[in-house]
């Protein structure tokens, strides 16, 4: 089956990101993963730039359009990727709903910079009874998902202790390691910010912060090093390491008795890569949203886990704290 696609926003990940096309393999934009996966098929595009909408219909040979109240002229739509700037989520969200019926929302993360607006962007959703869901790109890499089950399985045996680096702020850049954590170890249950950090902008920031998960805990510390792009998370399980690294490679090391006379176990310097597939991380969300259509099992993030993320970061946001030397 196919489902029909619009895309609201066409900017680095709604079409950019991987326009003009490289190589083949990359597939790291909203368009390109809908266009190219064989369950789904691009219906419209809706963006206020003419040279943006230019280049969507000449490569995605689509229709589109400057204004959401032309998703009215589209007859069926399954589902709205709303790829636009955070702060005009809610705006985009209510002239969707009053414009179309979908089967299905895929929002940007964070769903709204406060609270109040992600909390009336799930209202709204829940009384027309369309599922809304967060891009949080990693929840759907095969790679996180073997790790998942393999903490499922207690091949990987909690408890655990981790450590976490994110650049840029914590909404925009950090939500998406918290996100990879709770999906890993379940819902935060207490947390302590060490450092309020440096304010980027009005809504965004850089602390430095402890989460506690009912199995072990995780530090989570920004890195504001001149240009330095860098998130990595690195965990300590009973029986071993696992280090999950910028470019979306993972390495499991085991920890064993290196000697009869050592009680403690050490970890050993060789180990093994779980495969993952980060270079087509787009490509693997659309995959889950066919799932979530056909109500199978999936791992994306919901919009009430975006709202329960909203509602965190931004209490550690606004909470005040430096470090005293």
């Amino acid at each position: 089956m196919n489902y029909s696609v619009v895309i609201i926003g066409l900017g680095k990940i709604g079409m950019f990101y991987d326009f003009p096309e490289k190589n083949g393999k990359t597939i790291l934009s909203h368009a390109r993963a809908f266009s190219t996966h064989p369950d789904f098929n691009i219906v419209g595009a809706i963006d206020k730039d003419p040279k943006k909408l230019e280049d969507f219909k000449n490569i995605y040979k689509s229709l589109a359009y400057s204004d959401i109240s032309d998703l009215s002229k589209i007859e069926k739509i399954d589902v709205v990727v709303i790829a636009t700037p955070t702060k005009t989520h809610l705006d985009v969200l209510q002239k969707v709903l009053s414009n179309t019926n979908p089967k299905l929302i895929l929002c940007e993360k964070p769903l709204a910079y406060n609270t109040e607006e992600a909390e009336e962007m799930v209202m709204l959703c829940e009384e027309k009874r369309i599922p809304i869901y967060m891009n949080f790109i990693r929840r759907s890499d095969p790679g996180i998902i073997k790790v998942r089950k393999q903490i499922e399985i207690e091949n990987f045996q909690l408890p655990f202790k981790a450590f976490a680096w994110y650049s840029g702020g914590l909404l925009n850049n950090g939500s998406h390691l918290l996100d990879l954590l709770i999906l890993w170890f379940g819902p935060v249950q207490g947390w302590q910010v060490i450092n309020s950090g440096v304010k980027i902008n009005e809504h965004d920031a850089q602390p430095d912060f402890l989460l506690n998960f009912s199995h072990g805990s995780a530090f989570v510390s920004n890195i504001s090093i001149g240009e330095l792009s860098h998130h990595t998370v690195e965990v300590l399980f009973s029986n071993g390491r696992l280090r999950y690294e910028h470019d979306g490679s993972i390495f499991w090391q085991r920890a064993e008795h290196t000697s009869s006379l050592d009680q403690n176990k050490r970890i050993l310097k060789s180990g093994k890569e779980i495969e993952h597939d980060m270079g087509r991380y787009q490509y693997n969300v659309a995959s889950q949203v066919r799932d979530a259509l056909q109500s199978k099992r999936h791992t994306l993030s919901s919009g009430q886990i975006g709202l329960d993320h909203v509602r965190l970061l931004n209490h550690i946001l606004k909470y005040k704290k430096e470090i005293k030397i």
